[in-house]
């Protein structure tokens, strides 16, 4: 297998390893199904692949669950997956575009 690891830090690193990519897409199950679950699987990527331009599923539903993502300001390069599955009412949607624009 490509590793023996569970860890989706691991398993990305290894992952951008073997094919030199320089872009990742993640998506975290638990915080899409479950805004509760909370998400630091953003942080996680950016701070142990910080050359890495990581796109990110969290389940983004408001203003306030973009912000809780790591930003430019601190030199990461994130940028939110938001899907339909989760900003599902038409002023959420203006409310994360209008944060995020």
């Amino acid at each position: 297998g490509l590793t023996d690891s569970d860890d989706p830090v691991a398993v990305a690193a290894k992952l951008l390893e073997v094919t030199g990519a320089t872009e990742l897409y993640a998506a975290d199950l638990d915080a899409i199904r479950d805004p509760a679950a909370g998400s630091d699987l953003a942080v996680r990527l950016t701070d142990a692949l910080p050359d890495v331009d990581v796109w990110i599923d969290v389940g983004v539903r408001t203003r306030a669950d973009l912000r809780k993502l790591p930003g430019r300001a601190t030199g990461r390069t994130v940028t939110p997956v938001i899907g339909t599955e989760t900003v599902t009412a038409a002023d959420g949607w203006q409310a994360v575009v209008d944060e995020f624009a």
